[in-house]
Parts: C-alpha cells; structure tokens; sequence
C-alpha cells in the first residue's frame, strides 16, 4: 500500500469513534435502562473495565501483525489458511448483515421522528448510494472526514450537557441500593459492552493504518464511558426509568422537550445531522472492512477491488430491505439478534482466535 494512503493512528481512532456514535446514541440509553434500571448510569461506568480487556484482546491479536495486515490476516495466521479463511468469511457474512441493519435502523428513525409519512426505500438507496462512492474511495478520505467531524460532534455534546444536567433530577438516581439494585446495574453493562465495543470492528481496517499508542486509546475510551454515562444520568434523570424504557429515541426525545442554552430550533436539525453523519461513516467503514476481508478470504482468486465493493453493497442493501417486514420486527432485531450476533462474534469468535493462535504460538 502506497505511504500516502495510510491512515495516521489519530484518523482511525477518530474515524472509529465517529461511527460508533451512531449505534450508541441510537441504542443507549435505552437497553442499558432496560436492562439496569435507574442504576444504568452506574453500568455505563462499570463497562469500562470489560472494555478494557476487549481493548488488550485487540492489541494482542495485532501485536505481531506485519505491514499491511489487520485482523482478518490474524484469522488466518492464527487458525491456518483454510479454517482462518472460513471463519473470517463467516464474520464478514455476519458484518454484512449488520450493515445492512445499519442502514435500516438509520431510515427507521426518519421515520419515526422526523418523516413519519414516508417509506424507507428512498433512504436505505440514497445512504447506499453515499456508501458505494465512499468505499470505491480511499480509506484515508474516511479518516480525513472523521478529523473534521470528531471535533463538530464533540462540541455538539458540549452545547448541550451543561443545560440538560442542570435540570437533571438527582433524587431519581441516588441513593443506590447495592441489595436490590446490584443485579440489573450488572445486566445493564452486556448491552453498554457488546455496544462500545463495536468499535473493535475496526482492527479489520489495522492493516491501512499505522500503529497508534495504547494510551491514546484508552483516554478515548473513558471519553466515550463518560458521554454513555451522561445520556444514562439526562434521561433519567429528566424522564425517570420508567418512561425512558419505553421510549425508542430518548435522546432526541429529551432534546425536543427542553431548551438547552435556548436553542432547541437549533440543536434539533443539528442532532438530526449527527445521526446522518456518524450512520454514513459507520456504513461507509463497514464496507470497506468487507472488502478488505472479502480480499483477504479469497486470496489470490479475489476480484478487482471494485467488483468486492459492489458485492458488499448488494449484500448489504439485501440485508437492509430484507432484515425486518416492519418497524416492530426491527425493534425486536435491535433487541435481541442484533446485539447477540455482536456478542458472539466480538466475545466468542475473537478471543478463540485469540485462544487458538496462543496455544499454536502463532500470533
């Protein structure tokens, strides 16, 4: 790969941290309340610890990767060629259909918030059609996109917190009974973990990118425990347990009824801004995660690099016209299959790797 189409290290740590709000806005607070109750601030905290091993896990798989090689390389390196091959086509089969619930969830919410009258064709084609032209592009653009992006995004969040906290009733959230409350704020770190860690999706794209320094990852990820913990304490904190568990978009919903800093016109198509934005970079990520895998399960009998995109994109768009018949089979999706296929493959698949390429001294 030519030097100039290397991602620095800081362009993929913000590239991944970009993309990962797309699904931790849209799926916290709500499953970690769900889950945890009134105590989910609390989980959001715990999940770091958990995050953290995901995080060693990573960089011990890629420790001894050579130039050019992400995960999908340790696959191979660490099972052996054939059994590498099957198990990373599995997971990028499994990617693909994420992806395409990306897409889905994306114009589901349009839908439900802002377009409640149209259909999701015209989004799940426009948003394919932004991802087509990113994933022929070069990975670097992505990465260069995200330097510009992770600042706006992080100020977005910065307008907003110190008004919505002001009116945060605390009562609501302390005191915490260790006795009664213990159990579900453990439940409600599975679905702060199998979230965040989506993140580390993003070794499959190691190989187009140099090595970055540990610490600056973990500063970035006590940043995002910090902002989940934050989305927990608002919307309890404002809506209590109760009722922000049975609401699908919290977040927006908490930005329509109050008036952060007195400018709710404002923020509104902001926020509407954000979802778009970190819905293409995650989407636009993942093809070009797939295509990287799809290369690399191949080998040599591999396509030209066009003809893998355009693969990723159909499989994709399929998954995404196809996942769900309606909005409450995606919220049950969303629920269930969605974050225990993450599950399966971020805290089963990867570590067995791990596992195997350990007792074969491979990796």
């Amino acid at each position: 790969m030519k030097k100039e189409e290397i991602l620095s290290a800081r362009q993929l740590r913000l590239l991944s941290w970009c993309a990962l709000l797309s699904p931790l806005v849209r799926q916290t607070p709500l499953a970690m309340v769900r889950a945890g109750g009134r105590g989910a601030w609390i989980s959001g905290l715990l999940s770091f610890f958990p995050l953290l091993g995901m995080l060693w896990l990573l960089r011990s798989l890629l420790r001894r990767r050579t130039a050019g090689e992400g995960l999908g390389e340790q696959y191979l390196r660490a099972l052996g060629t054939w059994p590498g091959r099957a198990a990373l086509l599995l997971s990028t089969l499994w990617i693909l259909f994420y992806a395409g619930f990306v897409l889905r969830a994306g114009a589901d919410r349009f839908i439900a918030t802002v377009y409640p009258s149209s259909s999701s064709e015209g989004f799940l084609l426009v948003m394919g059609a932004l991802g087509l032209m990113a994933g022929l592009g070069r990975l670097k653009i992505l990465g260069r996109f995200a330097e510009v992006t992770a600042p706006v995004l992080f100020l977005l969040f910065v307008l907003v917190f110190p008004s919505v906290l002001f009116q945060v009733d605390y009562a609501s959230l302390l005191p915490v009974s260790p006795r009664e409350e213990a159990l579900p704020i453990l439940r409600g770190v599975f679905p702060a973990v199998d979230t965040v860690a989506l993140a580390a999706l993003s070794g499959f794209a190691a190989g187009q990118a140099q090595e970055g320094k540990l610490r600056n990852w973990v500063w970035t990820l006590l940043a995002t425990v910090a902002l989940m913990t934050l989305l927990c304490v608002s919307t309890v904190g404002i809506f209590g347990a109760a009722l922000t568990s049975r609401m699908y978009y919290p977040f927006f919903v908490l930005l329509r009824n109050i008036q952060p800093l007195r400018l709710l016109e404002r923020l509104e198509p902001l926020l509407i801004a954000q979802w778009v934005t970190t819905d293409f970079l995650l989407y636009a990520l993942l093809l070009h995660i797939t295509e990287n895998n799809l290369r690399v399960c191949l080998g040599g009998r591999a396509p030209r690099r066009e003809v893998r995109v355009a693969a990723g994109l159909l499989l994709s768009l399929l998954s995404a016209f196809l996942c769900a018949p309606d909005s409450f089979s995606l919220i049950r999706l969303s629920e269930w299959v969605v974050p225990l296929g993450n599950a399966v493959l971020l805290f089963g698949v990867l570590p067995a790797v791990w596992a195997v390429g350990k007792i074969r001294k491979t990796i």
